[in-house]
């Protein structure tokens, strides 16, 4: 069978999975209608766009250049045994993918667009388990913030064949586990996702959490405080060109990630826009938040800076809440947790950024961190004025 065939072939197995997926997201959801009917709803609604960016991202691949097409091609074409695809990397990176992937083609003889479904669920539960974190933050309460899980680019990059839908629901696993204190066992199967796709992230998660606990420790002074920040700054800046040049090297031996690359661009509307020799934390700000309207080439870039608009007033709001907490409370440790492992794992992936295209890829794996603490900003801020309103009306009373 020729491989443009291959790409559009239907079997009665798709039907299978796709009906499977649909049943899953209506009883994960409701799950939820003890909770509340909007809670229901929302996550009914999750699943839904996750479906409808699941037929797009398929729809979009057969016309474009694509990494999963890459993946779905060598394991169907190349590899003659499963073991074949651990490779000299034993199973790191793009080999992972491909020895996931093998078993569902080669076995159980799933088309490439019920592969794309199987990917697409494993995002969903990502979803599911990182709303799960931010419901228990606001303590079950109904805020129409949640709505921010419908934002679209976290649900198109999370779908596709390939590491991202793995590595988002790994990292949402992971932040999971931490946040409701569960045993060790719950971490194993995140910790071997994330070190099988990208090794170094595990090495920044333990960096980030190691300066949360700094930073939170109240028997260190400030000035001790400051100086173990400003060893992480220097050592990043030995780290990152000895890394940028280890990435470059992987990424110059395989076809996949050329194509890859390419497909970050073309699907992005790549803005142009060199950053190659910017300072870093202009480099951070464009990925973090760009492109917005003044980078906009087309109708997909035009719709990102949209989100990302979205995302500049979350932040700005992070800023006034902070300062508005830290008159009243202590902030907690745990959105120190956050910050720091979202900041260790976005500065490595910003400093290697030359384009905008690839950074509305790759900054995915930040976002659950960043939404974890923008909630815990929220609650908190909320929780602080109910208690001054319920001191206004005391003294009123008085």
């Amino acid at each position: 069978m020729e491989l443009k065939e291959l790409l559009h072939e239907r079997t009665n197995l798709d039907a299978v999975i796709i009906l499977l997926y649909l049943l899953g997201v209506f009883i994960i959801s409701h799950n939820y209608l003890k909770i509340g009917r909007k809670h229901f709803n929302l996550v009914l609604w999750i699943g839904i766009t996750h479906i409808f960016f699941t037929l797009l991202y398929y729809s979009i691949t057969l016309t474009s250049a694509a990494d999963a097409i890459g993946y779905y091609r060598r394991v169907y074409f190349v590899f003659n045994t499963w073991k074949d695809t651990l490779g000299d990397s034993f199973g790191q990176g793009a080999n992972f993918i491909y020895f996931v992937l093998y078993p569902l083609v080669n076995f159980l003889e799933i088309s490439y667009f019920g592969c794309f479904f199987i990917f697409s669920f494993v995002g969903f539960i990502g979803f599911k388990l990182l709303f799960d974190i931010v419901l228990k933050i606001n303590e079950n309460v109904w805020t129409n913030k949640f709505m921010f899980f419908l934002l679209p680019n976290l649900h198109f990059w999370t779908v596709g064949i390939g590491k991202d839908s793995l590595y988002f629901f790994a990292l949402c696993a992971f932040l999971n586990a931490y946040f409701f204190n569960k045993t060790f066992r719950s971490y194993i199967i995140p910790f071997i996702i994330i070190g099988l796709i990208r090794i170094h992230i595990l090495l920044f998660i333990a960096v980030g959490y190691m300066l949360a606990n700094t930073f939170q420790n109240k028997s260190k002074s400030r000035s001790y405080k400051i100086a173990v920040i400003m060893f992480f700054a220097i050592l990043s800046y030995v780290v990152f060109p000895i890394l940028k040049d280890r990435l470059g090297g992987d990424e110059s031996t395989s076809v996949d990630e050329k194509i890859e690359r390419m497909q970050n661009a073309n699907m992005n509307g790549d803005s142009g826009v060199d950053l190659s020799n910017s300072l870093l934390i202009v480099k951070w700000l464009a990925y973090m938040y760009r492109p917005l309207f003044y980078d906009a080439k087309n109708v997909l870039s035009l719709l990102a800076s949209f989100e990302n608009g979205v995302y500049v007033y979350m932040s700005y709001n992070c800023i006034k809440m902070m300062r508005f907490i830290k008159k009243y409370t202590e902030i907690e440790f745990f959105f120190w947790f956050c910050f720091f492992i979202m900041m260790t794992i976005s500065l490595p992936s910003a400093y290697l950024l030359s384009n905008l295209g690839i950074a509305m890829r790759q900054k995915t794996m930040a976002f659950p961190f960043f939404l974890s603490l923008y909630f815990y900003l929220v609650s908190t801020h909320e929780k602080i004025n109910n208690k001054l309103d319920q001191n206004r009306l005391l003294s009123q009373k008085n």
